[in-house]
């Protein structure tokens, strides 16, 4: 699996680690429904969670969804 950099890391303004996730989700969905952020796990794995507006905008501006 993909190893998260600090370069990936600073293209978000907010970083979550994956347990952050199952003890505290409100929280973490509270700053999705403002900005992507990237959960993390203890391997260095990342993925990047946004929510289906900011996806929306990405498919467009990315000329897919046609």
């Amino acid at each position: 699996p993909p190893v998260c950099t600090q370069k990936d890391k600073a293209m978000f303004l907010q970083e979550f680690q994956s347990t952050d996730l199952q003890r505290n989700i409100g929280r973490v969905l509270k700053v999705v429904y403002k900005k992507p952020v990237l959960i993390t796990r203890q391997r260095g794995e990342g993925f990047v969670m946004l929510s289906k507006k900011e996806y929306a905008r990405l498919v467009k501006a990315s000329g897919g969804g046609k």
